[in-house]
């Protein structure tokens, strides 16, 4: 299926008659991350399913969630806290099927 991923509805890629992609937002930066949920669900179409300030915060939420509600997308601040993200992290959530945007306000 072009531009998404098999099982997963092809909504990865915002396609019209999805409802377009779930996503997460993680960003230690409330204002930041408020403006990033607003641009994704009031100009792209999208759903804000989750909204993280830390990683920890995101493994939670999925923990408590079926898979078939897990995001698409991963938007993901650079740095979170003090220090950059974990290459494990991140590919901790693409083995679980999820794509990962690294964002970064500066």
């Amino acid at each position: 299926m072009p531009g998404g991923r098999p099982g997963r509805r092809g909504a990865a890629n915002g396609s019209p008659g999805t409802g377009g992609a779930r996503i997460a937002v993680v960003d230690d930066h409330e204002l930041f991350r408020d403006g990033l949920i607003i641009t994704v669900q009031e100009r792209g179409g999208h759903r804000v399913v989750a909204a993280c300030s830390t990683l920890d915060e995101l493994w939670v939420w999925l923990s408590g969630h079926p898979s078939a509600a897990h995001p698409d997308v991963v938007l993901l601040d650079l740095r979170l806290g003090s220090g950059l993200i974990d290459v494990l992290d991140v590919q901790r959530l693409v083995e679980r099927g999820m794509r990962v945007l690294i964002v970064s306000g500066t």
